[in-house]
């Protein structure tokens, strides 16, 4: 069991290191590895939780008790894995379909999953200020990241793989639009399960809260 445990993590920290690198072979290794699966989902859960922790004005809005805070994170943690399978089923269509690639799905599972691990420092993106410019670059660093691995996992090259991830998010995009209404009832229900409180999450609320956030934490960086 605990061998079990160790070469997980072992397997957990290579792929961290060579995405969060952008080392091209060991991304390859990584997506192909043993413990490839658990290390993608992994590593896509925690960049959920992160992200969330970043964007906390939404659980600051809710006024959330210790415990439902636990809860929303992971709540989020599942509907940003879940948000990157679907990308990564609209990445795999594209990649089949025009470019006639051969590699199932649960390879692009773990390209995107695996992809997602800059998004780990998703918490940062609460910093007053520097906020929406960490939230780009961190998001640029893992669709490099992404692309990287499709290149080498399906023996794509440059200019196929960025056609894979525009389409991808073409698809991706037209999917949320159309069923976004059911979507966004399914995530006002299972919030409602996790946290016991509506989705309140109006701009407004939202942009208050966000002033309030960098107005405390700002005040705290000058002690």
């Amino acid at each position: 069991m605990l061998g079990q445990i160790g070469s997980f993590l072992a397997a957990l920290w290579a792929a961290l290191g060579a995405t969060l690198g952008l080392q091209v072979d060991q991304i390859s290794l990584a997506v192909s590895a043993p413990w490839a699966n658990e290390v993608g989902i992994t590593i896509a859960l925690l960049a959920g939780i992160s992200m969330m922790i970043g964007q906390s004005m939404i659980l600051f809005v809710n006024r959330l008790t210790p415990r439902r805070f636990i809860y929303s994170l992971g709540f989020f943690a599942v509907v940003f894995s879940l948000g990157q399978a679907l990308w990564a089923a609209t990445l795999w269509a594209v990649a089949h379909v025009v470019f006639g690639v051969q590699g199932q799905l649960v390879m692009t599972l773990r390209v995107v999953g695996v992809g997602s691990a800059p998004l780990i420092f998703g918490a940062l993106i609460a910093i007053p200020y520097l906020g929406t410019p960490i939230e780009w670059g961190l998001k640029i660093w893992s669709m490099l990241a992404t692309l990287i691995a499709m290149l080498n996992t399906f023996e794509l090259n440059i200019w196929q793989a960025l056609g894979c991830a525009i389409g991808g998010w073409l698809i991706y995009q037209l999917a949320t639009r159309l069923f976004g209404r059911q979507l966004g009832a399914l995530r006002d229900w299972l919030w409602r399960l996790a946290t016991n409180t509506e989705f309140d999450t109006s701009e407004q609320e939202l942009a208050l809260a966000t002033q309030r956030l960098q107005a405390d934490l700002a005040q705290w960086a000058r002690r």
